[in-house]
């Protein structure tokens, strides 16, 4: 009994470290890449943040910007650039890198117009696929978890 409440304990902790759900209000630092626009412009203006305060947004740098420092009343649609639901993506990377590996793979191995003893080994074509595809989509789902994240 005990092992079995171990087991749903670490099930719900790797559960709710790749979801979403625990997701918190982004709080920014110095250094944090921002986007914004202005009243007087409506493209977004990129930059690194300096300091920001209950009526000021001071940005360390930024080559699109008129100024480092604007009024907050002025500022609208503020977003940091953060990582985000890494572990969403890193399991749909998963998958999909997996269903293609492998179909690939099948796609390899029923293609076989050799021996008999050519095309035994051909078969190993479909887990292996499988296999590299699930690492490849599970990486590059991982590294592709950045997004904006607007500031409130």
């Amino acid at each position: 009994m005990k092992r079995t409440a171990v087991s749903a304990m670490a099930a719900a902790i790797l559960c709710a470290a790749v979801s979403g759900v625990g997701a918190q209000e982004a709080v920014l630092r110095p250094g944090d890449k921002v986007r914004f626009h202005t009243d007087a412009r409506q493209a977004f203006y990129f930059g690194e943040l300096g300091r920001l305060t209950s009526d000021s947004l001071i940005m360390e740098r930024c080559e699109s910007c008129v100024s480092l420092s604007y009024g907050r009343s002025y500022v609208h649609d503020l977003a940091v650039f953060r990582i985000s639901n890494r572990g969403d993506r890193f399991l749909t990377g998963l998958f999909i890198g997996g269903l293609v590996g492998g179909g690939l793979g099948a796609i390899s191995a029923n293609s076989c117009k050799g021996t008999a003893d050519v095309c035994e080994l051909s078969g190993l074509a479909i887990p292996f696929g499988a296999i590299a595809g699930a690492l490849v989509g599970s990486a590059i789902g991982f590294m592709t978890g950045y997004r904006w994240v607007p500031i409130t």
